[in-house]
């Protein structure tokens, strides 16, 4: 009958498709480790990095809870490390202000399209960089031996 040669059309499809998935993969996995051997090269990072097919018991998402960490999220870097030197948010800050500083008209042609959400989204990118800064500052003068205090010619010529 017609629905037995669907059926036959259909589960031949079906595995085409996965035979192809799976090339697909295994390709896209070659190429990303190419990639992240080649950006890595000279960084003095070791980085490896490989596609994992993760599967599940439940085809059901209500056993999601909203607390878990996408791929995204679980995802670290060496930027990620506490004793990292490098903060991207005082990067990102150093530069933005270079640019308002050298550059007023890029600076605004940058900025001036931003929403107030955005605005102030912003804002608040550059204050968590000022305050990771303090927070490094503070750390090492902790690491130091405790608080160090600094006077100032104000404060001095108060006395």
């Amino acid at each position: 009958s017609d629905e037995d040669e669907i059926d036959d059309e259909g589960q031949a499809y079906l595995e085409s498709l996965q035979a192809e998935t799976a090339a697909y993969l295994e390709k896209s996995e070659r190429k990303l480790q190419e990639k992240v051997n080649k950006a890595s090269t000279g960084s003095g990072f070791t980085v490896k990095a490989s596609i994992e097919d993760e599967e599940s018991d439940s085809d059901s998402e209500d056993d999601y809870d909203g607390c878990e960490e996408t791929s995204l999220e679980a995802y670290t870097t060496p930027l990620d490390e506490d004793d990292c030197p490098v903060d991207e948010y005082n990067i990102f800050k150093d530069v933005l202000g270079a640019i308002q500083g050298s550059n007023p008209t890029w600076y605004g042609q940058l900025t001036s399209h931003l929403t107030e959400v955005q605005g102030k989204a912003l804002g608040e990118v550059i204050t968590l960089a000022n305050q990771r800064v303090a927070a490094k500052e503070s750390k090492q003068i902790e690491e130091q031996g405790g608080d160090m205090l600094v006077f100032t010619e104000h404060a001095v010529s108060s006395f």
